[in-house]
């Protein structure tokens, strides 16, 4: 991801094209499909995934795509990508009560929805949501804030 990012030239334009399309769901063969290389994208692969920038998995999520699907090797920032996204219910949390933050206190919530979306784990979204209480009540009512972190709490 890093020769990516700083566009490094350890890659040739065409390792960095393909690289960009190696989404962990389509093959080689769609791979091929896709690019302009055609015949070359197996040596490609190959190239890539001797020098550690891909790797080779089996996706049992979708059935008919073959074995020797292509994705990204991980790195720390896929790695916690993952963790994240083991923790659907707290990113949809952290969602809506991010637009209900806006529907309330409009430009106004713009700190507060910040902080949220630094929660890391259920129990910090939560100190929080039970924090905003108090800021919802000063700048509405306290009715408005009780149903705010009513709905919020996970």
């Amino acid at each position: 991801m890093l020769a990516l990012k700083v566009r490094d030239h350890a890659l040739s334009f065409k390792l960095r094209s393909l690289l960009i399309m190696v989404d962990g769901i389509k093959t080689v063969e769609q791979l091929g499909q896709v690019t302009t290389s055609g015949a070359d994208v197996q040596e490609h692969i190959d190239l890539l995934h001797e020098q550690e920038f891909v790797q080779v998995v089996s996706s049992p999520v979708a059935p008919a795509a073959p074995v020797n699907a292509v994705q990204p090797a991980q790195t720390s920032s896929t790695v916690a990508t993952a963790q994240t996204a083991a923790m659907p219910s707290l990113q949809n949390a952290i969602k809506q009560s991010t637009k209900n933050l806006i529907d309330l206190l409009g430009p106004n919530s713009d700190s507060l929805c910040m902080q949220l979306e630094k929660c890391k784990s259920i129990d910090q979204y939560n100190e929080r949501i039970l924090a905003f209480r108090k800021v919802i009540s000063g700048m509405r009512n306290e009715t408005i804030a009780n149903d705010f972190v009513k709905n919020a709490i996970l």
